[in-house]
Parts: C-alpha cells; structure tokens; sequence
C-alpha cells in the first residue's frame, strides 16, 4: 500500500490550538504576558531559498516541576508534530506576531507551497535534475506491506537485511517499523485505486511508547515526522461495522520499507503488484 503523507498543520486547526490554549491559562489566572507569550512567531531572518519570514505556533509546555526554564511546543504550517524550545532560544530566533491577519498570510503561504515543494526552494538541484525532495514538505511517501505477514516475516525480513538500498554511509540500516493506523474509507463503495484518509495515528509499534516524539532544540524540520494524516492507494478495501451516517474505517497494521526492497520481496514469494 502507498501512503500519502500529509504532516500539515492548517491555519484554522493552529488558531483553534492557540485559542484553547490560551483559554485554559486564563482559568489559571496567567499573566496577559504570559498569554501573549502562547501564540505566533515569525523568524527574524528572512528564509532565503523562499524570500519569506517563517512563522510557527509556539504554546508553553507545563512545567514538571524539575527546572525553572520556560519551554514552548513549537509548530510550523508544515510541520504538525511538535518539537520542544527554551523560551531563549526561541527569542534569540523569533519575535512575537499579534496580527492574526499577517499570520494567517504567511501561514497559508507556507501550508499551501509545502504541499509539493521543499524548503530548498523552487530551485532545489534535485528536482531541477528529476529526482525528489521531501525536505520539509508537508506532502511524502509511505510503502506498507500490509496482510497476512506472518507466512512470510523470515522472507521480509531476509530481504530487507540483504538489501543495498537505505543505508547508511557505514553500511547500517534501520530495521523495517512496524505502524498501526486507522484509515477512513471513501463513502462510494469499493472500488480500485481508493483513497484511505487517516483517522488515528499512524502509531509506531517499534518504538518504547506510543507517545509523539519531542525534540529539544529548534531545528527546522529536515526529515519527515512519524505521525500526519494520511492518504493512501489500495487496491482493496473490506469495510466494517458503523451506524448510519458515520464514515467507514479500516485498521491497517504493517510493516514500513522501502519500495526497492517491497518490489524485491514481490519478486521473493513470486507476487504481483498492483
């Protein structure tokens, strides 16, 4: 199965998020400082390969009570999942924007271009040269193998071992991760090459916990997150259960790789793909 990955964070969702924020520290009594503090930022240099300022959504993370430091949950138009900030850091790159009109501008200036662009630009190399850059795009890529795994795991896992393709400059790679995701089914039937819009996830079943990966620092994004919501191409899609008017769902659970090494197990265990 081919995922479309969307990791966008449209202007309405971040507003709401900036809001509900916002409401909830003033049933704690915060500061008018502090609210201020929980909103939009735009970058104090300009992004060059674009010739645009960047803008983020900062909220305070809750203090566990371990440090003094103020830190802030930073997300970007094209960026849905969270990394984390010292408020320091933060000022040193960034500075506060209190016009929701000029955020909302630059945002959706930012969401819309990171669809199918990259944050080298509309001159990067590679796709001058025919290739492909998903460098902070907003839009990429998953192949799962998905099914009745277990016949075969030895064979996948055979193949992924052997294989040349995603490794390091040592050598090393990365075993196949294991996702479980929700998927909403289109509301006319079966039918070949469906579109399977994400509910919930997808959740990485290889890593310690289900929890969203926070990073420190402020890093832009340079690689793709692990959650986001999802598009994919199936050429089979067996419903379930629902009361009327609710969207039809499917729990895909499988095994993320490399479409090289999908096309060499293909090849192992003598199947054809779609």
């Amino acid at each position: 199965v081919k995922l479309r990955v969307d990791d966008g964070l449209t202007w309405e969702a971040a507003k709401e998020r900036r809001d509900a924020v916002r409401d909830e520290m003033i049933s704690k009594g915060a500061s008018p400082t502090q609210l201020k503090q929980n909103g939009f930022y735009i970058s104090r240099n300009e992004w060059a390969a674009w010739k645009r300022y960047q803008i983020i959504l900062c909220t305070e993370v809750a203090n566990d009570g371990r440090s003094n430091l103020t830190k802030y949950r930073v997300q970007r138009p094209y960026q849905n999942s969270s990394t984390v900030w010292p408020q320091g850091e933060l000022l040193q790159k960034y500075r506060w924007l209190t016009d929701d009109e000029k955020a909302r501008k630059l945002w959706k200036e930012w969401y819309d271009s990171m669809d199918k662009g990259c944050l080298h630009g509309p001159n990067c190399k590679a796709k001058a040269q025919g290739g492909h850059c998903y460098q902070g795009s907003r839009s990429y890529y998953k192949h799962i193998v998905s099914g009745a795994l277990l016949p075969v795991l030895s064979t996948l896992f055979k193949v992924h071992e052997t294989s040349r393709y995603g490794r390091g400059k040592d050598g090393a790679k990365l075993p196949p991760r294991a996702l479980r995701c929700t998927v909403i089914l289109p509301q006319k039937g079966r039918q070949q090459q469906q579109q399977l819009l994400l509910q919930q996830g997808p959740v990485d079943l290889t890593a310690e916990d289900g929890s969203e990966e926070q990073e420190e620092g402020g890093s832009a994004a340079a690689t793709p997150s692990r959650r986001g919501a999802l598009v994919a191409s199936s050429s089979h899609s067996p419903g379930s259960a629902r009361k009327a008017g609710q969207p039809q769902t499917r729990l895909m659970v499988g095994f993320e790789m490399l479409q090289p090494d999908i096309e060499m197990l293909a090849t192992e265990l003598m199947i054809e793909l779609d």
